[in-house]
C-alpha cells in the first residue's frame, strides 16, 4: 500500500515561527560575533601601524616612533589613517582581491567611518614624551637599583665643582697677572731707557739676580700659555677635529613644532631625581662624546652639543676645554695655597722678583701672580690628560702635581711628557657632572637636536622631523554589522605602554 506524506496548515505555521526564531538566533550570533571580530579587527589595524615603527631610530637611539611624516617635514595623519582602513577591510574580508577564492564571507561587516581621534608626538610637552621613551630604556637595561649612589655622589661632587669654580673665578678677577706685566713692563722701560743710568740698582748677589730673572723668564712663559688657543694645546691631535657644523636651516629648537592632540600621558616620576639621571646616562650612552664616537652621522661631539648648544663641534669641544679648565684651575690654586711648601717656594721667588723690580712692598701681588701662572700651567697638564684618556683628582694632591714651577716654559714643547694618570676622574666623569648641573629644559630640547640632525644625514631622510614622530595614537571605527546594527569601537596604543 503507498503511503502519502502530507503536512497540516498548522504544522506548516509552526514550521514558519520555528524557521523565524531560528533566523532571529543566527542573526543575533552573527551580529555579536561580528561585535567581537570588529574589536579583533581594530586591535590588529592599531598594531599592525604601530609595527611601522621606524627602525632606524630603534637601531640607533633604541627609541619607539612612528613616522607620521613618512619621511617629510610635514604630518601626514590622514595616510596613516587610510592604511589602518585598508587592514581593517582585509580582516573583515580576507579573500578581498583574490580572483581564486572568492568565497562568501560569514560575517557581512561594513566599515561606515574612521577617524584619529588623539595621536602624541615626539617632542610634546617640551619633549617630555622622547624624555619619558629614554628613560624607560635606560630603567630596561640600566636599572635603577645603582641610582641612588649615582646620585648622591653627584650631588656632593656637585657642591664641590661650585667652590672651585668660585674660587677659579675669583683668582681670575684678581688681574694679578696683568699687574705683574705692568710693572714689569714699567721696570723694563727704565732699565733700557736714556735715564737708565739714574735708575737705582738693586743690591742682590748674582744668584738671586738669575733666580729673579728666571722666575720672569717663566711667568713670561706663562702668560704666553695663557694667550695660545686652548685647543692646540690641550687636543692630542688637534688637525682631527671634526668640521660638523649646525645646518643652515637650523634646528628642531629653532622651528614651531607640530602638536599632538590629547592623549599625552607622562609617568609620575618623570620630573624626579632618578629620572634626571637615567635621562643625562641616556645622552651619555647613545650620543657622540670626544672620548666615543657612537653615530656616523650628526655632531661627532653629541654630548658637548647638549651641554654647550654651539653652532660647530669645534666651538663646543673649545667651550668644553676652557669649561674644564676653568674646574682645573680651581682644584690647583686651592691646592698651591694649602700646600705649604710650593706656598713657601712661591713667596721665596716673589720676593726675589719684587726687590729685582725695586718694588719689595708688592712682593703679594707676585706672588699671587706666580700661583695664578703656576696653577695655570698645572691645569692645562691635566685637561691634556683628560682628553688623552687620562683620569685625574677632583681634588688635587701632592702625590698628583705634575709641573714644576721651573718647568712652565717646557709645556710649549710639549705637555704629554708631564702627564700622569693619578685620578678616579675622567672626561666622561666630568660631562657627567655638568650634565647633572645642566638644565632639563634644554638637556631634552638639546638631545632631540642632536638626533633630528644625526637622522637628517642619513640617505633620503633630508626632511626628518622629531616632531612628525607618533607616540601614542587612538582611533575610532563606526563599523555596520548585517546591515542592521551599527558598532563604534575605539582603540588607544602607546608604545610606552606596550
Amino acid at each position: 500500500m503507498k503511503t502519502r506524506g502530507s503536512i497540516t496548515v498548522f504544522f506548516s505555521l509552526l514550521l514558519s515561527v520555528v524557521l523565524m526564531v531560528t533566523d532571529g538566533f543566527l542573526i543575533s550570533a552573527k551580529i555579536a560575533a561580528g561585535r567581537a571580530q570588529i574589536a579583533n579587527a581594530a586591535d590588529q589595524a592599531v598594531y599592525s601601524q604601530l609595527a611601522q615603527y621606524d627602525s632606524k631610530m630603534f637601531d640607533m637611539y633604541h627609541l619607539f616612533f612612528m613616522d607620521a611624516g613618512y619621511g617629510s617635514n610635514t604630518l601626514q595623519l590622514g595616510k596613516s589613517l587610510e592604511e589602518m582602513e585598508s587592514d581593517l577591510s582585509y580582516l573583515f574580508m580576507p579573500n578581498k582581491g583574490s580572483l581564486l577564492h572568492r568565497g562568501v564571507e560569514f560575517l557581512d561587516l561594513q566599515e561606515e567611518r574612521g577617524s584619529i581621534t588623539g595621536y602624541t608626538l615626539a617632542t610634546d610637552c617640551g619633549g617630555k614624551v622622547f624624555r619619558e621613551q629614554a628613560v624607560q630604556y635606560m630603567k630596561d637595561t640600566l636599572g635603577i637599583q645603582s641610582v641612588s649612589a649615582l646620585y648622591q655622589r653627584l650631588s656632593s661632587q656637585e657642591k664641590l665643582i661650585k667652590q672651585q669654580e668660585s674660587l677659579a673665578q675669583q683668582a681670575s678677577e684678581q688681574e694679578s697677572m696683568e699687574e705683574y706685566e705692568r710693572i714689569k713692563n714699567e721696570f723694563m722701560e727704565n732699565q733700557n731707557g736714556p735715564d737708565s743710568a739714574d735708575v737705582e740698582q738693586p743690591v742682590q748677589s748674582e744668584q738671586d739676580r738669575a733666580t729673579a730673572l728666571e722666575t720672569v723668564k717663566v711667568m713670561d712663559a706663562a702668560v704666553s700659555l695663557k694667550k695660545a688657543s686652548i685647543l692646540k694645546l690641550v687636543i692630542p691631535n688637534p688637525d682631527s677635529l671634526s668640521g660638523w657644523k649646525e645646518p643652515s636651516e637650523g634646528t628642531l629648537s629653532d622651528r614651531v613644532h607640530n602638536q599632538g592632540m590629547g592623549l599625552i600621558e607622562i609617568g609620575e616620576d618623570a620630573e624626579g631625581p632618578v629620572s634626571e639621571i637615567l635621562f643625562q646616562e641616556y645622552i651619555l650612552k647613545n650620543l657622540n662624546h670626544f672620548r666615543e664616537s657612537r653615530h656616523e652621522t650628526g655632531p661627532a661631539y653629541g654630548v658637548e652639543y647638549v651641554l654647550q648648544g654651539k653652532t660647530s663641534d669645534i666651538k663646543n669641544l673649545e667651550s668644553i676645554a676652557n669649561r674644564l679648565l676653568l674646574l682645573r684651575f680651581g682644584a690647583n690654586i686651592l691646592h698651591l695655597y694649602s700646600d705649604s711648601l710650593k706656598r713657601a717656594e712661591a713667596q721665596s721667588l716673589a720676593l726675589t722678583v719684587s726687590s729685582l723690580l725695586l718694588v719689595p712692598e708688592i712682593s703679594p701681588a707676585i706672588e699671587s701672580a706666580i700661583i695664578i701662572g703656576w696653577a695655570f700651567a698645572e691645569s692645562l697638564v691635566d685637561v691634556r690628560g683628560l682628553f688623552s684618556g687620562d683620569s685625574v683628582p677632583l681634588i688635587k694632591t701632592a702625590d698628583a702635581w705634575q709641573v714644576g714651577f721651573s718647568d712652565i716654559p717646557k709645556l710649549a714643547g710639549g705637555i704629554d711628557a708631564f702627564r700622569k694618570s693619578s685620578g678616579n676622574t675622567f672626561y666622561e666623569d666630568y660631562l657627567r657632572l655638568f650634565l647633572f648641573i645642566k638644565s632639563g629644559e634644554n638637556k631634552i630640547n638639546r638631545c632631540m637636536d642632536v638626533v633630528e640632525m644625526s637622522m637628517r644625514q642619513l640617505p633620503g631622510r633630508e626632511y626628518y622631523s622629531l616632531d612628525c614622530l607618533v607616540d601614542t595614537i587612538e582611533v575610532e571605527f563606526e563599523v555596520r554589522s548585517e546591515k542592521r546594527k551599527t558598532f563604534t569601537v575605539s582603540k588607544r596604543e602607546s608604545y610606552r605602554m606596550l
